[in-house]
């Protein structure tokens, strides 16, 4: 466990698909971001439901998860970044194969990054 406002920034690099508890991330980061801090984020994300990424994402997603030691190809972190009470936020999604969403969050607060 890091300690309260500890950090300048805060870098997530396609490790919440690996993480058991990944909602909470984000929670954490903030957490542990100083007050003007940055997280800066790359992360794959599952494709919308129902669309035929998604399903190809859901019928591999275990042999992906086993073959890959873990990773989740389906997951909702996008969203889970996104409830998180930022002072700005500066997103882009690329829809690729598997769909990567990348960006820089800022909590609120005197500038460190």
């Amino acid at each position: 466990e890091q300690e309260t406002a500890s950090f300048d920034c805060v870098v997530l690099s396609f490790v919440m698909c690996e993480i058991p508890e990944y909602q909470k991330v984000p929670e954490d980061v903030l957490r542990v971001l100083k007050p003007g801090g940055c997280c800066i984020f790359a992360e794959h994300i599952g494709a919308p439901v129902g669309s035929l990424t998604r399903k190809f994402q859901d019928q591999v997603s275990g042999a992906w998860c086993f073959c890959t030691d873990g990773c989740n190809l389906n997951r909702h972190q996008k969203s889970y970044m996104e409830k998180q009470p930022w002072a700005a936020v500066f997103t882009r999604t690329y829809d690729t194969v598997v769909p990567v969403y990348i960006g820089l969050a800022v909590k609120e607060g005197s500038s460190s990054c």
